[in-house]
């Protein structure tokens, strides 16, 4: 066996594991937001922001983790992300993530030689400029269902 596929077959199976343990934080955070719901009385309208609060939490798990640097593609998606995904939602309610990141993928092949240049500079000027940290929330503030 070549290292080649060695390394692909460990890779999958790093992907298929970290894969399952988001589901497994998704579907945790579903249940607990479900049953904050349903203890303090709260809209369920409210469902999406605690969940989201609740995998927040989960962040301190990966606070060390290196974050890639980031590239002209990603700028662009960043900029243009919401917008592409409110017209595609307005065709397809339904639309999945990964299908407005084929929509941008498209977009991206598209722009010009120059476009590309411009997003790519935006890049590498935030490559240059250290990372700001930004200071931890507090727990009052992150909570607005005291």
């Amino acid at each position: 066996m070549s290292f080649l596929s060695v390394f692909k077959a460990v890779s999958a199976q790093l992907n298929k594991a970290a894969k399952t343990l988001d589901d497994k934080i998704d579907t945790f955070a579903s249940s607990v937001s479900d049953e904050i719901i349903s203890s303090f009385n709260i809209d369920n309208e409210h469902k999406n922001e605690i969940i989201e609060i609740i995998k927040g939490k989960f962040s301190i798990l990966f606070e060390n983790e290196k974050r890639k640097t980031t590239n002209g593609f990603m700028v662009f998606c960043n900029e243009k992300r919401k917008e592409v995904s409110e017209l595609e939602k307005e065709k397809n309610p339904n639309i999945k993530p990964t299908e407005i990141s084929k929509v941008l993928g498209g977009m991206w092949k598209e722009l010009s030689q120059e476009d590309r240049n411009h997003y790519n500079s935006i890049a590498s000027d935030k490559k240059d400029k250290p990372e700001e940290k930004k200071e931890p929330v507090k727990e009052k503030e992150v909570c607005q269902f005291d």
